[in-house]
């Protein structure tokens, strides 16, 4: 009789639960390795010629049993390799032909891991006896995200034996689809204005929006999944003046910074930070120069918390860039000049961060040979640096710059820059760490006006750039694919409607490098919110309606992503004054 005990041991990325289970014999054989012809039978003893076993092993790479007893077989794996579709709860399980020493398995020994090569955390479950392992994700998988679970070497039987060679299976996760549009401010008194959005790690989203116009308010709602859109709650009021575009961010651990213009003839630039469970804390300023108007502020952090605003204020004479850096052991540092051009004005700036901390802001600047692009990096250890020169603007006027950063430091700024036959074309450039930026790039290469480009670049280093083109009668929304190997790949159109104008493009990405695009369209009665969805293996699906209301204008959508591929669209829509709050989410 086998007797059973349960081993609960920390390793490395969490608990992970050391079990026995039943006293199956394994005589296992299989398609990623060679068939045995010496399997065991009972517990240690060996057989004569043995049984062959089944299929074993799906497809995967590495060893199966072999003659003789001498090596550790995978017989079956949980999902399949290469199965598809798979929800994104699933366990991920294997099958061993002999019964395992359950010290063996840690968390180097059986491993998950996604796109960007680095394992999961979650919970690991041993049946010594029975005989295999379960891995437990701590969280969800990512929609449409491919996996590669691994088993290594490591892993002994109770006999000793291993396995030939790491065993490796790998799997893809279900498409994800919208749930439908909803009400985040039903009954108001007061228009709602340029709604955005964040998703966190876990799908727990935030929606905030200004609210008011003489006497303007910061609302927030929060939703978290398979309940419903909780609020709205008071993030700031103000006693006077209006506010503008509200932007925010959020960590790892759903923490959100919320930066905003708030003021009369003269605006500042405020912030407040959410906690789970504590709510919003209190608005503070974190500029205090009364030289001038404050405006244009955005917002970026890494997942640990640290994030970095940037805006743009009056010094009397001329608009500046400013920044301000939080970490959640010291807040708020002090406000700093990040350009010292004083030949004109410097507006419109944007900010992304990667997970070391490290940010790049990108901003249109008046010089003197033109309006161009310039961008400053910062680095916790050595701050700013010196702003440099993307574009002259010596052609003509370079303006709308975006900016994105992977997982390693590497960045990609867009822009769109009137040429010599006043034609307007958007560009490119990346930034390397070590090396710095390169070369200009054009994103797409028709003959018509192309403006307001947007930019998401996933961790590993692929990019989507979305934009509005001038088609025949009205705008079109077009967007094209980076890859680091690659480079830009050819545009696609991703709206076929002619019926007005396709505008407002916005683009985010997920960990996987799948992407959603949104924009506002009209139809010559009303506006609609469109969306569409890409896929690296498949390219974009093609765009879909989110708000199904008629009669309807619909305006301003923002689209927000969580790393694991979650995504909630917001925008504002007017019926009847005032204007209401809309959401759509995906999941």
């Amino acid at each position: 009789m086998v007797k059973r005990s349960l081993l609960v041991v920390v390793l490395g990325l969490g608990a992970f639960s050391l079990g026995c289970g039943g006293n199956d014999s394994g005589a296992g054989g299989g398609d990623g390795g060679d068939r045995g012809t010496g399997g065991r039978a009972g517990t240690g003893a060996t057989a004569g010629t043995g049984a062959t076993g089944g299929a074993g092993a799906t497809g995967g790479t590495g060893g199966i049993s072999g003659s003789g007893g001498i090596a550790l077989g995978v017989e079956e794996t949980t999902p399949q390799d290469m199965a598809t579709g798979i929800e994104t709860d699933t366990p991920v399980a294997v099958r061993f032909d002999a019964a395992i020493d359950g010290r063996t398995v840690t968390t180097t020994s059986f491993t998950v891991r996604g796109i960007d090569g680095m394992p999961l955390a979650g919970n690991i479950t041993v049946d010594v006896m029975g005989p295999g392992a379960i891995f437990t994700p701590r969280e969800r998988l990512g929609l449409m995200a491919t996996y590669t679970a691994t088993v290594t070497t490591a892993i002994e039987s109770v006999d000793g034996d291993t396995l030939r060679t790491d065993y490796s299976w790998s799997f893809k996760t279900r498409e994800g689809s919208w749930t439908g549009p909803v009400t985040l401010l039903p009954e108001s008194s007061d228009d709602v204005a340029l709604p955005t959005a964040a998703v966190d790690p876990n799908g727990n989203a935030t929606a905030v929006w200004t609210q008011g116009r003489t006497a303007a308010r910061v609302r927030a709602s929060h939703y978290r999944p398979g309940s419903d859109w909780q609020g709205p709650e008071p993030v700031h009021d103000t006693l006077s003046g209006g506010s503008g575009q509200v932007e925010i961010a959020v960590d790892s651990d759903g923490h959100v910074i919320a930066v905003w213009t708030m003021g009369g003839l003269r605006g500042d630039i405020w912030s407040s930070r959410y906690t789970p469970g504590g709510g919003w804390g209190e608005a503070e300023l974190i500029e205090v120069n009364n030289s001038g108007n404050a405006k244009n502020p955005h917002v970026a952090m890494a997942p640990n918390g640290d994030a970095v605003a940037v805006w743009s204020q009056s010094d009397g004479t001329r608009y500046n860039i400013w920044a301000n850096r939080f970490t959640p052991q010291t807040a708020w540092g002090s406000a700093e000049l990040i350009e010292a051009d004083n030949a004109g004005d410097a507006g419109g700036p944007r900010v992304a961060v990667d997970p070391s901390g490290n940010a790049i802001a990108v901003w249109m600047q008046t010089g003197a040979t033109g309006q161009g692009i310039r961008a400053n990096r910062f680095t916790p250890e050595m701050g700013w640096g010196t702003a440099q020169i993307l574009e002259t603007g010596r052609v003509g006027p370079a303006v709308t710059p975006q900016v994105g950063m992977d997982a390693d430091g590497h960045a990609i700024a867009v822009w769109h820059q009137t040429d010599l036959l006043f034609r307007s074309d958007v560009w490119s450039k990346r930034f390397t760490p070590g090396a710095g930026w390169g070369g200009g790039q054009r994103v797409e290469m028709q003959d018509s006006v192309a403006t307001n480009p947007q930019i998401a670049v996933a961790p590993h280093g692929d990019a989507i750039a979305v934009w509005e083109q001038m088609g025949t009668m009205y705008k079109d929304v077009w967007g094209n694919h980076f890859t680091p190997e690659s480079g830009w790949g050819t545009p696609a159109l991703l709206e076929i409607s002619n019926a007005g104008d396709a505008v407002f493009p916005r683009v985010a990405a997920d960990g996987a490098g799948n992407a959603i695009a949104v924009w506002m369209q009209g139809n010559g009665s009303e506006e609609d919110v469109w969306a569409n969805r890409y896929i690296p293996s498949s390219g974009w699906n093609g765009a879909v309606l989110l708000e199904q209301a008629d009669g309807v204008r619909a305006r301003h959508p923002r689209i927000a992503l969580s790393p694991r591929g979650t995504a909630v669209a917001v925008w504002a829509q007017l019926v009847s004054m005032p204007t209401s709050l809309w959401a759509n989410n995906f999941e």
